[in-house]
């Protein structure tokens, strides 16, 4: 989600202004069904940063640096977030000592 055309045609390339976009929807799909992370929706913003959605949590991967890491450390953090409304934000993940935070919605 998060992607916007302006037409489609059946079997021709989709128009976006970053091509790269397909191949980094690949890499993160890829990774999530490796790890067994099951998501209710991907959505990417303007920037093509990504935020991915379980339920009523959020999870902001930010840009794909350091993508296979924040798949990996979400895996771990995943069973916290059941049952839970707010934001977990893995876009400053820059390695193990990165500050991880969950902000609670309102």
């Amino acid at each position: 989600m998060g992607l916007d055309f302006d037409h489609i045609i059946l079997y021709e390339k989709l128009p976006v202004d970053n091509e790269d976009i397909f191949i980094e929807i690949l890499d993160i799909t890829q990774l999530l069904n490796k790890y067994g992370i099951e998501v209710d929706k991907i959505y990417f913003d303007s920037d093509y940063n990504v935020t991915l959605y379980f339920g009523d949590a959020r999870v902001k991967l930010g840009d794909f640096g350091n993508i296979d890491e924040k798949i990996i450390k979400l895996k771990a953090i995943l069973p916290e977030l059941a049952d839970k409304k707010g934001v977990l934000r893995l876009d400053n993940y820059k390695g193990p000592d990165s500050d991880i935070t969950f902000e609670l919605d309102e």
